[in-house]
């Protein structure tokens, strides 16, 4: 169910559970001051910032289409995998969060 990383450590944040970000789907959460969103892409959890780098717009309100996310605001598209950005307007990449599962608990790195 993870993204392959298999660091250890406690230098982790707890953000759900699998069951809360069904696959194909965009579910955003607060971790301290700032927003990131988990996307479920297969059962491979992918963290990033939840604001477009164009705008500033959720993406978390934006669809996700195997691993690419299209913003709701302006169409900029990204790989949530990468953060590479697919489409304009975005030039910016994603700022991507490193994600662990463990015991069922979707983690990001911090």
């Amino acid at each position: 169910m993870s993204n392959g990383n298999s660091d250890s450590g406690d230098d982790y944040t707890a953000l759900c559970q699998v069951e809360d970000v069904a696959p194909g789907q965009i579910v955003a959460f607060r971790v301290g001051n700032n927003r990131i969103a988990v996307a479920n892409v297969d059962g491979s959890f992918h963290a990033f910032d939840d604001a477009c780098t164009h705008a500033a717009c959720p993406l978390s309100e934006g669809t996700l289409t195997a691993n690419i996310l299209r913003c709701r605001c302006h169409s900029s598209q990204f790989d949530v995998v990468t953060g590479e950005v697919i489409a304009e307007p975005a030039e910016d990449p994603l700022i991507i969060h490193k994600v662990r599962v463990v015991a069922r608990t979707v983690e990001i790195r911090t």
